[in-house]
C-alpha cells in the first residue's frame, strides 16, 4: 500500500474579514449564531486568549470551504479566515498557529473505473494566529491509477509538540474496507512516522478525537462493522497503540451482541489516572429509536465492565438511565467533556416527542458523576434542528458548545456558552 505525504505548500492567502457583530451587554453566558447566504456547519470551538476560535465549514454548489472565526469573549467576530478545498474535521491550537485537519475531495479525470473516479485525501492546514493560512500538507496516494482514499478524523499534539493525525484509508475495489492509520508530523509538517493498520478486515468508523497517552501511546475509539445487511451491526473498539508500532491493545464492548453502537467521542478524565469516558449512540435491531451511550475506559484502553449506561431523551428526564433496548425517542451521543469534579458532561441530540422537546432535533445535555450516575439533564434548542459537534468545560466551569442550527433549510454555526448547569442566563 502506498502512503505518500505531499510536500507542504507555503500559502500566501489573505484572510477574509467580515463585519464585527454588535457587542451585547457583558455576561458570562451567551448564544451566538454565525449565518451566511449558504449552508454553514459548526465543527469545533475552543477558548483562545481572551476569546474563542471557532471552526466551521461553508457549503456552496462548487466547493466546501473551511472557516476559522476568531471571536471576542462574548462571541463577537474579530476576523474570519477561509480555507478552500477542505471539509474540516478537527481543530487544535498549536505553538504558533491553528491546526485544521479535514478531507479534500477531487475527481481523477484519467479514471475508467467508477471506484477510482472520486478520490479522497486528508488535508492538514496551519493558520497563523492572525488568520492567514501559512502551510498545507496533503496525505494522499502517489499512484496515477487505483487511488487509495485517505480520510481525516482527528488530530492531537503530544508532549514533544508533534502533531498526531488519525484517519482511515480504503483501497480501491469492491468490498474493500476502511481501516485506520496514524501519522506524526513536526510543527513544520515534516513526517516523523506513519502507520497503517490492517488488523481486522472490517470498516472502522473512528470517533472525532484522538489522544496522546503517557509513554508514547495513542488511543482513540472506533465502531467496528461486523456485517452489513438491512441493519448495520457494530461494536465498540478502543485501539491503544505505541507510536510507530502495532496495536498493543484493542479492547471491545458489544462484540458478542447485536446492536448498532457508534462511537461519538472519547475524552480523558479530569484526573488522568482515572482513564477516559466514551460517548456514543446505541440502537437495537428492529427498534425504531436509539439511546445515548456512555462508558468508561482505563488508561491502557480496557473497557470497564459494568460502566456502560444508556440514556433516553424522554425516559431519562427524571435523571434515571434506561436499558440498552429501552427507548422512547431517537437520541444520539456525539461529544463529551470531563469536568473539574471528576465527572463528565455528555451531549447529543434527541428528536422531539409529545412528552419532551422544543420541536425538531434538540441538544440533549447530561451531567454524570465519575461512576456514570446521572446528576442532571436538560434539553437545549428551539423549533428547528440543532446538533452539537464539540463540548468543553471552560476555566470558569461553564460549558462551551459548538454545532449547527437549521431552522429554515439553511444551517448556521452556533457557539453557546452556558453556566456549569448547562443554562444560558439572561
Amino acid at each position: 500500500m502506498r502512503f505518500l505525504f505531499v510536500i507542504p505548500l507555503i500559502l500566501s492567502l489573505v484572510a477574509c474579514r467580515e463585519a464585527e457583530d454588535a457587542k451585547p451587554m457583558a455576561r458570562r453566558t451567551f448564544a451566538r449564531f454565525y449565518e451566511s447566504a449558504v449552508s454553514q456547519q459548526g465543527i469545533a470551538a475552543k477558548p483562545f486568549e481572551d476569546g474563542y476560535i471557532v471552526l466551521g465549514s461553508r457549503l456552496t454548489p462548487d466547493d466546501t470551504t473551511g472557516l476559522l472565526i476568531r471571536t471576542g469573549n462574548r462571541g463577537e467576530i474579530l476576523w474570519t479566515s477561509e480555507l478552500h478545498g477542505i471539509i474540516p474535521k478537527s481543530l487544535q491550537v498549536g505553538l504558533d498557529g491553528f491546526l485544521v485537519f479535514g478531507d479534500s475531495i477531487h475527481v481523477n479525470p484519467e479514471s475508467e473505473d467508477l471506484d477510482d473516479l472520486i478520490v479522497h485525501s486528508a488535508l492538514l492546514y496551519k493558520v497563523g494566529f492572525n488568520g492567514t493560512p501559512e502551510n498545507k500538507l496533503v496525505i494522499t496516494d502517489g499512484a496515477i491509477s487505483n487511488k487509495i482514499d485517505y480520510k481525516a478524523n482527528a488530530i492531537a499534539i503530544n508532549d514533544q509538540n508533534a502533531i498526531i493525525a488519525l484517519g482511515t484509508f480504503r483501497e480501491p475495489g469492491l468490498n474493500k474496507t476502511e481501516r485506520p492509520f496514524v501519522a506524526a508530523f513536526t510543527p513544520g509538517f515534516d513526517t516523523l512516522w506513519n502507520k497503517a493498520y490492517n488488523i481486522i478486515d472490517r470498516d472502522y468508523v473512528n470517533a472525532r478525537s484522538v489522544h496522546c497517552a503517557s509513554g508514547g501511546y495513542v488511543i482513540w475509539a472506533s465502531a467496528i462493522l461486523k456485517e452489513q445487511q438491512t441493519f448495520e451491526r457494530t461494536y465498540l473498539s478502543i485501539p491503544f497503540v505505541k507510536e510507530t508500532s502495532v496495536f498493543e491493545n484493542s479492547d471491545v464492548f458489544g462484540a458478542t451482541t447485536d446492536q448498532r453502537l457508534l462511537a461519538g467521542d472519547i475524552q480523558p478524565a479530569a484526573t488522568p489516572e482515572f482513564g477516559y469516558g466514551v460517548v456514543g449512540t446505541n440502537a437495537s435491531p428492529g427498534g425504531d429509536n436509539s439511546n445515548l451511550f456512555f462508558g468508561r475506559v482505563t488508561t491502557n484502553g480496557n473497557f470497564i465492565s459494568g460502566s456502560e449506561r444508556y440514556f433516553d431523551g424522554q425516559l431519562s428526564a427524571g435523571n434515571v438511565p434506561v436499558g440498552a433496548a429501552e427507548s422512547a425517542s431517537e437520541d444520539t451521543g456525539d461529544v463529551l467533556c470531563s469536568t473539574h469534579d471528576g465527572g463528565y458532561v455528555l451531549a447529543g441530540t434527541m428528536s422531539t416527542t409529545p412528552m419532551r422537546g422544543n420541536g425538531g432535533r434538540d441538544i440533549f445535555l447530561i451531567k454524570v458523576d465519575a461512576m456514570g450516575n446521572m446528576l442532571w439533564n436538560r434539553v437545549v434548542g428551539g423549533s428547528g434542528d440543532e446538533e452539537v459537534s464539540s463540548l468543553i468545560e471552560t476555566d470558569d466551569r461553564g460549558l462551551l458548545l459548538c454545532g449547527s442550527k437549521d431552522a429554515s433549510g439553511l444551517p448556521a454555526i452556533f457557539m453557546i456558552k452556558t453556566n456549569p448547569q448547562g443554562i444560558i442566563e439572561d
